[in-house]
Order: structure tokens, then sequence, then C-alpha cells
């Protein structure tokens, strides 16, 4: 995040602090504000981002919890230096245990039962064990605030090697970055982050949000709205440029007011973005969803309002977990979804770790990219059987990504 425009994404729902927090951490980490050297006052950051020095004390206190800075009561806020990077070899001590950071709660039979599993799979193969961390809360913060605790700790544990399902972008980064510099391999799981080079498995998420799109536009739809999520992160960012560029390559303007970020996965969240929706003078025709669970979510209360799926709105999600449901009355809903294989994604990514716990880092980080399906239900096209469309190349496309276009 590098200019004040940038405060009009999705980070913005976070606390004005955490915003200049990341902003100041960038600025250390490019150089401008020099090692050695001390930051601009309180009052000069006070008026540089218009806020109060209360929230300035917080961003920098922030900071020195990050390890970037020190505050010296005399003399200012001193610019840390850099921790000394370290090598793979200098990791010796082999605990045979890895760690994964999940955002879901353990119980989680869609999401986090394939990801459990599929880890467990891996690690048995290579006679490794395995250490749990559940992040999940249903508020954004909380979340972020309890995988920050998850990196810290797996930090202190020693571990072998850390599979992290990342949501912190540029809040917990400085953790990652502290993982990477201790020699621990690390692989994170359907992410990619902006200037940190590292390993991943990951869903093409740009063509997840383009295959959407484009279905919707081939059911003859103009009016395609897009509920977003609240985390700044690379999969949520790349659904959304891949419906960007479906819109544009089909002649449709983009319409920000057709652009709505949910506040949490549940009904409130998701009656709040359809009514904003249905209050337009022209309401869209159809609704891509972030994830499966919003667009269910969405489904009821358009329900509720007495309006049709797919016939006055068509809905499609992503995540393909639990994309049939049936109601305590016997109803079935079958909703159109793109394919996220959360198990051999995290497999791929489980393979690779332990690939690196025994050949050490390679010299260009590996990025193990699934392709996008669609899978065509009732939500967008009714009575219909389970279609499933997708590009001539079924694997997964390996690459090797170099430092400066490792991460897009």
């Amino acid at each position: 995040m590098k200019t004040h425009k940038d405060t009009e994404r999705p980070s913005s729902r976070l606390p004005a602090y955490r915003r200049i927090y990341s902003l100041l951490a960038e600025r250390v980490r490019e150089g401008t504000y020099p090692q050695g050297h001390y930051l601009p006052s309180e009052r000069a950051l006070s008026q540089e981002f218009k806020v109060s020095r209360g929230t300035i004390r917080q961003a920098i206190s922030t900071l020195q919890d990050a390890g970037l800075v020190e505050i010296c009561p005399t003399r200012g806020i001193l610019v840390k230096p850099a921790v000394k990077e370290a090598s793979a070899a200098q990791h010796s001590l082999h605990t045979g245990i890895v760690a994964l950071v999940t955002p879901w709660n353990t119980g989680n039979v869609c999401f986090a039962f394939p990801t459990i599993s599929g880890t467990r799979e891996v690690l048995d193969r290579h006679g490794l064990d395995l250490l749990l961390y559940d992040t999940f809360n249903f508020s954004v913060i909380q979340q972020l605030r309890r995988e920050r605790a998850a990196l810290k700790n797996l930090l202190s544990r020693r571990v072998s090697g850390a599979l992290v399902w990342y949501q912190g972008e540029e809040w917990n980064l400085d953790l990652l970055r502290r993982i990477q510099q201790e020699g621990i391999p690390l692989v994170l799981i359907d992410r990619e982050v902006p200037g940190f080079p590292c390993d991943a498995a990951v869903l093409n998420n740009e063509e997840a949000g383009y295959l959407a799109t484009c279905h919707l536009i081939d059911q003859g739809h103009q009016r395609i709205a897009h509920i977003t999520s609240p985390f700044d992160i690379s999969s949520v960012k790349e659904r959304q440029a891949g419906y960007k560029r479906a819109l544009s390559e089909h002649g449709i303007p983009f319409d920000e007011h057709l652009l709505h970020c949910h506040s949490e996965d549940n009904f409130a969240s998701a009656s709040a973005a359809v009514n904003a929706f249905l209050s337009l003078e022209k309401p869209p025709t159809a609704i891509f969803a972030i994830s499966d669970e919003i667009a269910f979510f969405v489904w009821e209360v358009l329900e509720k309002a007495g309006l049709r799926v797919p016939e006055d709105i068509a809905l499609v999600g992503v995540n393909n977990t639990g994309a049939e449901r049936t109601s305590p009355d016997g109803k079935v809903y079958r909703l159109t979804t793109i394919d996220q294989p959360f198990k051999s994604i995290t497999i791929a990514a489980a393979e690779l770790l332990c690939k690196r716990t025994k050949e050490g880092a390679a010299s260009q980080p590996e990025v193990i990219r699934f392709p996008a399906h669609l899978v065509v239900r009732d939500s967008s096209q009714p009575e219909v059987g389970d279609r499933k469309i997708h590009r001539p190349a079924d694997a997964p496309a390996r690459h090797l990504a170099g430092m400066s276009a490792a991460f897009r």
C-alpha cells in the first residue's frame, strides 16, 4: 500500500491505525525511513494522515510489536536494523513437526476437513507430525489477531516447516518474513503476497472470477453484481480482477454500485448487500459471490424478498463444497459455482513443503496453480444437471516464479 488512494480498497475497513501502520511499515522496508534514523514526530505524522496523535501512537506501538522500530523516550522513534536472514542450513533443529495455520474452525466439514485431512495424508507418508492452529473468528480483526498469535507461537516452537492459509496481507507480513529469515520452510495455501516471494499452491482465482462472470454473461445478463470480502488478500483481489476482465472483454462497463464488500459470512451481511443492490434504479439480474457460503445466505435473502433464483436473479459462488443443500421442508438448493479443490491444493502444498524440509530452499519460489472449473447447477440455469466447464488442461500448472515476477 503505497498511496493514500489505497484506503478505498477493502482494507479500508481495518482501523485507521492499522492502515497507517501498513504504510509506515512499507516505508521502513523500502528505505524511505532508513535504518538507524528516526521517524517523523507524532505531530508531523498526525498532520500527514489527518488523524489524532492517539491513533499515531497505536500505529507506532504496532510497528514496535513487529520489531521494526524502537521507542526512545527522549529522542523519538528509531528505525531498528533489519534482522539478518538465516539460511535454511541455520535452521538445524529438525523437530519433525509441521505447523498448519487455517482460518477455519476445525469442525468445519466443508473447508477445514479437506485441508487437515490432506495435510495429514502427506505428513504421515513423510513421518512428520502435525501442529494445528485454528484462527477462526467471526470478527475480521479478531481473526487477524489470532493468526498473529499462531505465527508467533510456531516461531517459538521451532517447527520443521509451516503451511499457512494466510489472511493477514500487510497485517502479519512481518511474521511471515521472520519465518523465512529463521530458515523455516514456508508454503502458502491459496495465497500469493505481493512483494513476498514464497512457495505456494493456489487456485487460479483470477480465472475463477472470469469464468463465473462469463457464464452469467452467456446467460444474457448485463447487470452483474459482485459481493467481495473484507480480507485484503490475493484470492479476493484476483477474483474481483477476473470479474472486471470478463465485463471489459464483453463491452460491459464496470459499475462501482454493483460491487459490495460484505462484513461477515452471515445472513445480516448478505441482507445488507442484497438491499443495497435492490435499492438501485437498475438492480442487478445476477450476482457473483466471493464464496458459496455468502451465496447461500444471498439465496435465502432473495427468497425472503419474494425473488426467485435464477428466474429473477441468477447466482454463482466459489468453492463447490456443500454446494447442494436441502432445507428442512425438503427443498433442494443447487448452486452454480467454481470448484476449488481444497484437498488437492493442500496436498500439493504439503508435498512441496516436505520437499523443502529435505532439500532446502530453492533459488526461486515455486507456485503450483490449479485451473478453475465452473460447475453449472440450478442457481444460474433452471433444471440442469451438473456440467463441468473447464479449460483443456486438467492438471495444475506449475511454474517457477522469479523474484521480480513471483506475485502479480
